[in-house]
Parts: C-alpha cells; sequence; structure tokens
C-alpha cells in the first residue's frame, strides 16, 4: 500500500470498510478473496511448498474475509455482475483498508502501557494476536470432535429441533461436497475473467444438499435455518472491529428461496463445533446438563489420547486428595504416573465469552483466570501432596490409591476444549506462577493441539521429552497458537539457549507439520510424517537405544531417555559413529572399549560401554569407570550404559545423581583419565551454511536435505 493513512482511527477506518463492503456486486469481491486465499493447489505431490502459499503476506486471513461477510450482509444483497474494472478497483480498495486497519492495531494508544512510539498496548496486542493469528486448530478436527462432544445431547436437540449432531454433520458434508466439485471444475487462474462462476462455486441449494446427504427436505430445512446469520441481528450487534459478528457462530447466507451462500466451510465446520451449544442454553432447565456433558467430553477425550501414548496402567482419572479430617483437599481430573515424573493434567471445558472473543481486555482476563489461573492453581495445590504425600489418595472407584514412587518432578497440564486465540500471549500476560520445588512451569493448550501431539509423538519418553521443553520454555517462546512450537519441536528438536530471553517463531514454521498432517487424513501424495527427529535417525544406534528406553518403567531408563532426546542432531551424529566404532573393536580384538561424553550446560556426562564380559563384571568396570568419570569432569550426573556389541541390547544402565564433592581417594583413581574432549562438552547446535554438507549423512548439501 504506497500511502499509508498512519493518523486513522480504528472506527474511523472500519465505517470506510462498512461502506464499501456494503456497495452493489461486492460479493463477488468476497468470491475473488475466497478462492485466492482460501483454496490450497496442489498437482502431483502435497508438500509444505503448498501449505506455504497460505502463509502469503498479501493473503487476507479468515478473519478478515469474515468481517467483509459479516459487513457485506448488513444491506439488502446486490448480486448484479460487476465489470472487470470494479472488481479489481473494489479488491484493491479493501486491500487497502484491511492493511491500515491492521497497522492501527500495532501502534500506540493514548494510556499505552508502553513508552515506545510505535508499540501497542496490551489489550491491542491481544485484540491483534486475537484477529490475525492463524487457524490453531484443523477442518478435520472441528468436523470429527463435535459428533463426540454433543453425542449426549442427542436426544435433547432431536427434541427441540427435529435433528441430531449427526444429522447437521452429514448436511455439512454434503455442503462441502457440493462445494469441492464446483472448486474442483473451476479454473483458479484469472478468475477475475470469470466473475459470474467464481460465486456459483460457493452456491447450493436444499435439494442439493438433500440429494448428497440422504436427508429428507424438512430435516435440511430445520438444520439451515438454525445456522443462517440473522440480518436484523448482524444489523444490530456487528457495529466495529470490536462488536461479535454473528457470522462466525451462523455463517450460512440465504439469498433467495431455497437458495444459499457458504463462503467459508471452514467457518461452517468451527460452528459446528460452538453453534450447539447456544441451541442448548435456550433451554434453561437442560443447560447445566449440556454443561457437564461438555466437562465430560473434555476430560474422556483427553484420558483417551493419553492413555493411547503412555498405556493404561500409567493413566488415572479423578484422584480424589483427602486429607486426615475426611474431607476433599482437591481433585487431579487427570494423573499419570511414569517413573518418578507425575504428569497432573487438569481439562476445562469452560468457553470464551462473546466480550472475550470481541478483544474486551478485562473480560478475557476474567476468562482466564476461570478458565487457565484457576485450573494451574488446583494443578499446584495437588503437586504439593503428590510430592510430599501426607494425605490419603482415593481413585475414580474411591479406592484407596497408592503412588509407589517417590516423585521426584511434577509437570502440571491444563488442557482446554475449545480454540483460544493468543493463548501464549495471554499466558505471558496473565499468568500468575507458583514457586515450588520440582513444579515444572505449565504445558497450556487444548484437545486439538493434544490431539496433534499424541498422533506424532507416539510413545512415553518422546511426548514427555516434548512437554519437558515446551514447559521450560514457557515464556521464552513467542507465538500465535501451539501447533508452531510443535513443529519446530518436530523439525529441529525444540531448544533455545539461555542467552535469548525469548525467541519468535512465525507462523509458516508449521508448513511441513501442516503437510503432514493434511497428507495422512486426506491420504494425499507426500510425505505423512515431517522430517526431524522422528525421521533422520531411523535404523541408527541412537534410535535403537532410544525404542529399547521408551519400554522400560525404571527410573534409570526414563532418566536417560530423556536426557539423550535433549541431545542436538550433530551430538546424536557423533553418538552413532562412536557406537558403531566401539563395537567393529570389541568385535576384532574381543577387549573392552567404552567412550564418554560431558554436557555444560546440563551438568550431565555419559559412558558408553560395550564388551563381552558377563553383566557382573560389566557393571563392575562401568560402575568405576562411571564414578571416575563423573568426579574428573566435575558433574553432578552420570549416566553409564553397556551395549552388547551384537545384539545391541541395553544390558546395564548406571545413573549417579549427587552433587559434586572433592574426594582424595577419587583424586587418585580419575588421575589418570583424560579430560573428554571439549567438542563433545556442549548440545548447542552448530550454525551450518547453506552449501555445506548435510551432518545427517547423506552426502547431499545442507540447503536440499534437511534445511
Amino acid at each position: 500500500m504506497n500511502n499509508l493513512r498512519t493518523n486513522r482511527t480504528e472506527e474511523e477506518i472500519f465505517k470506510d470498510l462498512e461502506e464499501l463492503c456494503t456497495s452493489k456486486s461486492y460479493f463477488y469481491t468476497i468470491a475473488y478473496f475466497c478462492l485466492r486465499d482460501n483454496v490450497i493447489k496442489y498437482r502431483k505431490k502435497f508438500s509444505k511448498e503448498e501449505v506455504l502459499q497460505q502463509f502469503n503476506p498479501n493473503r487476507l486471513v479468515r478473519t478478515e474475509i469474515s468481517t467483509l461477510i459479516g459487513l457485506g450482509i448488513q444491506n439488502e444483497i446486490n448480486l448484479t455482475i460487476p465489470t472487470k474494472n470494479n472488481l479489481l478497483s473494489s479488491i484493491k480498495e479493501t486491500e487497502e483498508l484491511l492493511q491500515e486497519l491492521h497497522f492501527s492495531m500495532l501502534t500506540s494508544e493514548k494510556g499505552s502501557d508502553s513508552n515506545i512510539p510505535f508499540f501497542p498496548s496490551i489489550q491491542n496486542r491481544i485484540k491483534e494476536s486475537v484477529f490475525y493469528s492463524g487457524e490453531g486448530v484443523y477442518l478435520f478436527q472441528y468436523k470429527e470432535f463435535s459428533k463426540i462432544k454433543f453425542k449426549n445431547d442427542n436426544q435433547q436437540l432431536k427434541n427441540k429441533f427435529g435433528f441430531n449432531i449427526s444429522d447437521v454433520y452429514d448436511v455439512f458434508e454434503a455442503i462441502e461436497l457440493i462445494q469441492d466439485r464446483k472448486l474442483n471444475n473451476f479454473q483458479t487462474k484469472n478468475i477475475e475473467s470469470k466473475i459470474f462462476e467464481s460465486l456459483e462455486c460457493f452456491k447450493f441449494t436444499l435439494d442439493e444438499v438433500a440429494r448428497n446427504s440422504k436427508k429428507t427436505l424438512e430435516i435440511v430445512e430445520r438444520i439451515i435455518n438454525k445456522f443462517i446469520c440473522n440480518l436484523e441481528e448482524l444489523t444490530a450487534k456487528f457495529t466495529s472491529l470490536t462488536s461479535f459478528n454473528p457470522y462466525n457462530a451462523f455463517p450460512i447466507i440465504e439469498l433467495e428461496k431455497e437458495s444459499f451462500l457458504c463462503f467459508q466451510i471452514y467457518s461452517l465446520y468451527e460452528s459446528l463445533y460452538e453453534t450447539p451449544v447456544f441451541l442448548l442454553n435456550e433451554d434453561k432447565k437442560y443447560s447445566p446438563i449440556a454443561s457437564k456433558n461438555r466437562g465430560n467430553f473434555t476430560e474422556n477425550f483427553c484420558i483417551q489420547k493419553l492413555t493411547s501414548v503412555f498405556g493404561p496402567k500409567r493413566v488415572y482419572n479423578n484422584i480424589e486428595i483427602i486429607p486426615k479430617k475426611g474431607e476433599i483437599l482437591s481433585e487431579i481430573d487427570i494423573l499419570i504416573l511414569y517413573g518418578d515424573i507425575a504428569i497432573i493434567v487438569q481439562a476445562k471445558s469452560k468457553r470464551l465469552t462473546i466480550e472475550s472473543k470481541k478483544g474486551n481486555l478485562s473480560t478475557i482476563q476474567s476468562d482466564f483466570k476461570l478458565a487457565i489461573q484457576d485450573a494451574y492453581d488446583q494443578a499446584a495445590k495437588t503437586a504439593i501432596a503428590v510430592l510430599n504425600p501426607k494425605e490419603e489418595f482415593r481413585n475414580s472407584q474411591k479406592e484407596p490409591f497408592i503412588i509407589e514412587n517417590k516423585i521426584r518432578k511434577v509437570y502440571p497440564i491444563i488442557i482446554l476444549s475449545d480454540y483460544y486465540p493468543s493463548l501464549t500471549i495471554q499466558t505471558r500476560e496473565f499468568l500468575e506462577l507458583h514457586n515450588i520445588p520440582e513444579f515444572s512451569q505449565p504445558f497450556i493448550t487444548d484437545i486439538f493441539n493434544l490431539d496433534i501431539i499424541c498422533d506424532f509423538l507416539r510413545s512415553p519418553l518422546y511426548c514427555l521429552s516434548y512437554i519437558d521443553r515446551r514447559s521450560n520454555y514457557l515464556k521464552q517462546i513467542y507465538l500465535t497458537h501451539e501447533l508452531t512450537s510443535l513443529s519446530v519441536h518436530l523439525s529441529h528438536n525444540l531448544w533455545v539457549e539461555n542467552k535469548y530471553e525469548g525467541v519468535f517463531f512465525t507462523e509458516d514454521c508449521t508448513a511441513e507439520l501442516d503437510a503432514a498432517v493434511l497428507s495422512r487424513k486426506y491420504n494425499l501424495p507426500g510425505s505423512k510424517t515431517p522430517k526431524g527427529i522422528l525421521t533422520k535417525f531411523k535404523d541408527t544406534q541412537f534410535k535403537k537405544i532410544i525404542q529399547q528406553l521408551d519400554q522400560g518403567e525404571s527410573i534409570q531408563q526414563i532418566e536417560l531417555g530423556l536426557f539423550l532426546l535433549k541431545l542436538s542432531e550433530e551430538t546424536v551424529l557423533q553418538i552413532n559413529s562412536r557406537l558403531d566404532l566401539i563395537f567393529k573393536q570389541t568385535l576384532k580384538d574381543r577387549q573392552t572399549h567404552d567412550f564418554s561424553m560431558g554436557f555444560e550446560d546440563l551438568n550431565t556426562g555419559i559412558t558408553f560401554h560395550s564388551s563381552f564380559n558377563n553383566l557382573t563384571e560389566a557393571k563392575q568396570t562401568l560402575e568405576m569407570h562411571c564414578v571416575a568419570r563423573k568426579y574428573k569432569s566435575k558433574m553432578n550426573k552420570m549416566f553409564g550404559i553397556f551395549i552388547h556389541p551384537i545384539s545391541n541390547i541395553i544390558g546395564i544402565i548406571l545413573y549417579l545423581n549427587d552433587e559434586w564433592t572433592f574426594s582424595p581417594v577419587l583424586e587418585d583413581l580419575s588421575k589418570d583419565l583424560k579430560e573428554i574432549n571439549e567438542d563433545s562438552r556442549t548440545v548447542e547446535k552448530k550454525v551450518l551454511g547453506r552449501n555445506s554438507l548435510c551432518p545427517c549423512g547423506s552426502g547431499k548439501k545442507y540447503k536440499k536435505c534437511c534445511l
């Protein structure tokens, strides 16, 4: 935009935008943007390059298009076909106004908390992130989860409205199918020259939907009527960017009799997940039942997903903490026990209020407290009891529950059933942390992100390693939604060096994860797993070690696994190379061979041991070496691992964990040991040039391999 006006208020810009959106033929402009910015095009293979189209800075995000639609239906809809020049002029003016609107949120305002001239206030930062954040939920998640979410409300929906959630699902799927057929037949190149056809892509009739859904015309009409945007309601309420846009809840537009428009299938399925709540709450007597059903859905969903990773023997629900007086002190929604680690999950179905969705700061803070702060406070309260068990525990059957291991660390996870835009920013601004020894910072997310985490990180070690990393970087990482963090982890093993106060990850970091998720879900031709921690070390010694540790239950196995998964790619390559070398040496001379590595950042060392000795002899040798090596390196922690050189099976794991102190005996024992190679004492990642050889060992240049 050449002449960006920076001195206008948001209200002034919004008024101009409203006037433009209600002008004659404007729906063809909306159709243009939907075709240009809401459709992903691919040919033979679906990859991150195709997904990156969605992160083009000139593209309108869905919330911008929703705003255009919400404004456009305030007046009587005029579908007169515009001239090409008028269409191009409308497109240009829309883009300029939207850019100016965005810029107005990014500047300081009177009363701002910042003295920097172009730094927005907290309210504007949150409002901007709510309005412009990318999609933190995949369309198929809204679609599939809605059937589970409202399963227990089906009878109420049937009695009151004449349809159940499965009927709505089938009708919406029919609308999606009709639109997909039209879009596939429509060539998106030079769409401004095919103005009439562009709008036709988004039209449907009741008869079309009835035929494709195999539902009666009566049921289809009942459902459509409940999801039609009401013009009178819209005129009364959608008067500014911070006011509620009913189009988001009711995304079907009525044209003439039995003819309708649906510009955004994503919005349609989002309404399938959210709008039935409004319908169920119309009956004040049933509203508490509906609320309880949503709470049960959230908890049961989390149990199912976490059990798929950690196994049924490690996952428990509704654990009550009972003081000696006999009254319930608190309750843990879901408790995961893994070695000497506990994960406390508080699952919440608290929704964002309409005022919060508008960007109202005071209600956002209130909603945050009710949905997240209170849940975190409850997790902290229960963590004290888990770390220092003085009270009794009772399971969901009201039977005594025993925590067998002494818990070393507790990870709190807060999981929401609804998607909160700007959740990470709200967490940074509003969350009040507890200072409890061995109580990690919280991991705050939603069921949609949990679903993807459990789909890709399907083993306890990999999943816990990510939870540990993400919670440690709670306030160091800047991002708009949690899929970005997960994607970075899958590709690069999430790591933020201590010297950085914060790291910002842009939304296009999710492109490879998006491509993999969509390839899996829709069986598209492309990679089903992002290149990175799950693919790079397949069939290597390191991977074999992790797979064996993942099957274990002992504290030593879990601690070693978590430690190894923190290491950088360069370090893992060194481990693979050195293991191959000592195995060859042992096979050749039948002697004991080992190597050690130290990591100053983690204050931890490790020794890998290879021999044909029996376990008793191997343990004695390894233990003596680890004690001496730990002392020589002045590390607080030391791992020792004995691996058979032929079977590659782990025979022994040692874990020494105590603070280093001076010892004359150990001074003498370790005096002949060489210092650990300085190159191996850090897990920091080496900076590679684009033309350097890739460290994965493929022989290709870095830019053409793992970059």
